[in-house]
């Protein structure tokens, strides 16, 4: 894909017609960054490493492991201290993988499940002119968390603008 005609990205899948495709066309080579998602870090220690080592693509990450960036888009599911052990395991297990490069870590902080029943009611708020306050009370309803980013305050702020736009 293209992004505003300035960045060029591929996604991967760990399959063959995937990893036939990236050699053919020697992706790894021209990219910049080589971005690996990890899904499921409840698989920490021995059992990342073995995830790693069993991707199709393992030769051709370890050969630019330079330019390696690891991901784990799902952080927001955990809590800050059971986070921080787990990439703790994980980073040490990835570092005798790949010991000749620091590989950095990226966490999506900002991926949070609520931001779907955030963006749910803002579109019902636009369709159907519903006011803050009723935004804020079916927000409760759904019995979500009111701690941040989406304290009842913060909440009901950004629904106020919501409600000035339409």
């Amino acid at each position: 894909g293209e992004l505003q005609n300035k960045l060029t990205f591929f996604v991967l899948a760990n399959d063959e017609a995937s990893l036939k495709a990236a050699q053919t066309n020697d992706l790894f080579k021209q990219a910049d960054v080589v971005q690996v998602i990890m899904d499921d870090l409840h698989r920490v220690g021995s059992a990342l490493k073995d995830m790693v080592e069993r991707s199709l693509f393992f030769n051709l990450v370890r050969q630019h492991s330079d330019k390696l960036l690891l991901t784990y888009p799902a952080a927001a599911y955990f809590q800050k201290e059971k986070l921080h052990m787990l990439v703790t395991e994980a980073i040490a297990e990835v570092d005798k993988v790949f010991q000749s490069v620091q590989v950095p870590w990226f966490i999506f902080e900002n991926f949070e499940a609520r931001y779907g029943y955030f963006i749910k009611l803002a579109r019902k708020m636009l369709k159907d002119s519903l006011q803050a306050g009723d935004a804020l009370q079916e927000w409760k309803s759904f019995g979500l968390p009111l701690d941040d980013p989406f304290s009842e305050n913060t909440l009901k702020e950004q629904f106020d603008l919501i409600a000035s736009a339409t």
